[in-house]
């Protein structure tokens, strides 16, 4: 996040987001549930939405006959700050971890995501500082929303 955060177009597309008042629902963000929020409803405070995606992909090895196909399960995410029509690049969907299937099968999402979701905790009560053009130059404080599992 701080990596995508010191590019200045990527936080002006960030922060360009500010949904209309319409009556039109088009993602969660437009609910009144999310403007409620103490987090996210709040515009004093810089608050990213992160929405995770799993995916399984075959791998095989193409100069053996009859090769045993190997799953691996893939973790990406988004942030949902951007409009839709940039979520919806391939540029804009992070890869955030890759496991053995059989691995989560056996062990569960918990065991692979758990580190994620320990940083994603501690973030929310310190947050992260740094030098990020057009948030602030010299500090800002990111606080996403606590994760629960």
């Amino acid at each position: 996040m701080r990596s995508l955060l010191s590019i200045p177009e990527y936080v002006q597309l960030l922060l360009d987001n500010d949904a209309a008042d319409t009556d039109v629902i088009s993602c969660f963000a437009d609910g009144n549930r999310f403007k409620q929020h103490s987090l996210f409803g709040d515009p004093s405070k810089f608050s990213l939405s992160i929405q995770l995606f799993y995916d399984e992909i075959g791998t095989t090895n193409p100069l053996r006959e009859n090769s045993a196909m190997c799953n691996v399960g893939v973790f990406f995410f988004t942030v949902q700050n951007l409009a839709n029509k940039y979520n919806s690049c391939f540029a804009n969907v992070h890869l955030l971890s890759l496991a053995y299937s059989h691995n989560i099968k056996v062990y569960g999402f918990d065991r692979v995501l758990e580190k994620f979701v320990a940083e994603m905790n501690m973030l929310q009560l310190v947050g992260f500082s740094g030098e990020f053009p057009i948030i602030n130059e010299k500090n800002c404080i990111c606080r996403p929303w606590k994760c629960v599992m």
